[in-house]
């Protein structure tokens, strides 16, 4: 199976919203229930993610795929609050930096390594220079790329020279999120490369947990951020209230058509669950495991389609 499962695992609340015990239960969880390829990076979970990723797969037996990145660092803005910024891809940030996450994931060698930015100031002769020695020594067995947009992934594609193999390129999309579909998704699968899907519950509103004119619940992750208030539009609410009557008419949960509709359609796809404990973990599981009558999909896709702006979103690759 492609990156060694199609449901994967995001540990982007590793360190943040769980702690290294937690953290460890779900991961647990996650290989016991078949779950094969963990996705991570230096900067996920208060930069604890990768250390508490690597203590969690300690004394597993399982073939995992182990996928991390460089390219971000956290700058302090000049409202004291911190944001990302995008480094130089050289080899003197490559190999730093995958030196650094080796050691936190207790690995000897990165499963898959992406740049978890396009850097417009680094030629990209030289980061894939830089890739091939880390390939040559052992330290990467792969590459890919994450919030690339499509022309910065076509010159990445047009790329001629011996590199490490090119195996993922990691974007946002889900059912009323399809920007990706119109290039960026095609030209991966034209080329063999895995799409490895963050947001594949548009940040949790395709969950089935937030409800048009209900109070949200105050550790819900729409409560808690701004960013996710502002794109949780009256349209967005309307939609998802709309997409959750259908399902709730065929016995179904959104959950379950929204993970069932990635899996169908994309084969060569790893969809990315962001849980924040066992829970939420097996509540993913099981709704992906769900047999949907396509009948369904056909009354989705209507009511998806007659949304002008489902195809626009999200409105850029890389949110910062």
């Amino acid at each position: 199976m492609i990156l060694g499962s199609q449901i994967g695992m995001g540990t982007l609340h590793m360190g943040s919203l769980l702690d290294r015990a937690a953290s460890k239960e779900v991961v647990a969880e996650a290989i016991d229930q078949g779950v094969r390829f963990f996705d991570t990076a230096p900067l996920y979970g208060n930069q604890l993610a990768e250390e508490f990723l690597g203590e969690a797969l300690l004394g597993q037996t399982a073939d995992v795929v182990v996928c991390t990145k460089v390219g971000l660092r956290v700058f302090e803005r000049k409202d004291k609050r911190f944001g990302v910024e995008v480094a130089k891809l050289n080899e003197a940030t490559l190999r730093q930096s995958v030196e650094a996450s080796l050691k936190r994931l207790r690995r000897d060698s990165i499963d898959v390594l992406l740049l978890h930015a396009f850097d417009p100031h680094t030629p990209l002769v030289e980061t894939l220079e830089g890739l091939e020695k880390l390939y040559q020594e052992g330290k990467i067995k792969s590459f890919g790329c994450s919030n690339y947009n499509p022309q910065q992934l076509k010159l990445l594609l047009k790329c001629k020279r011996p590199f490490p193999p090119f195996r993922a390129a990691q974007c946002h999309y889900n059912m009323i999120e399809r920007r990706a579909s119109r290039f960026f998704i095609p030209a991966c699968s034209e080329k063999g490369v895995a799409v490895v899907v963050n947001r594949a519950l548009a940040r949790g509103t395709l969950s089935g947990q937030y409800v048009l004119g209900q109070p949200f619940a105050p550790s819900s992750r729409v409560a808690m951020s701004p960013r996710i208030q502002k794109w949780l539009t009256p349209e967005k609410f309307k939609l998802i209230d709309e997409l959750s009557s259908i399902a709730k008419e065929n016995k179904a949960s959104l959950l379950q058509i929204s993970l069932q509709w990635l899996l169908k359609n994309h084969q060569q796809m790893v969809v990315l669950l962001g849980v924040r404990g066992k829970e939420q973990l097996r509540a993913c599981l099981a709704a992906s495991r769900r047999e949907i009558d396509d009948s369904i999909f056909e009354q989705i896709e209507k009511t998806i389609t007659a949304e002008h702006h489902v195809y626009e979103n999200p409105p850029r690759y890389f949110e910062k």
